[in-house]
């Protein structure tokens, strides 16, 4: 015979505390998004650290080229990274 589930659901109906519970979550505000809750002198420090090494990387990756001097190699191994 296999189990229903109707009293169970019946039973949820009637549970007053579990339905306060579920309309206090429901009316709580809404979560701001993450570029909002984050300072603008933390992004500002992030974004000069990404220059930072992204120039650091072009400049070795220059000085690379110029010393090896095998441009093809040097790009097909790049692109295989």
């Amino acid at each position: 015979m296999p189990i229903s589930m109707k009293p169970l659901r019946q039973s949820a109906e009637l549970d007053l505390e579990a339905q306060q519970q579920k309309s206090k979550e429901h009316s709580s505000t809404a979560p701001t998004a993450a570029e909002y809750d984050v300072e603008t002198k933390t992004k500002l420090l992030y974004l000069a650290g990404y220059f930072a090494i992204n120039l650091s990387l072009t400049i070795y990756n220059k000085a690379v080229l110029g010393v090896a001097s095998l441009p093809m190699f040097h790009t097909f191994s790049s692109l295989t990274r």
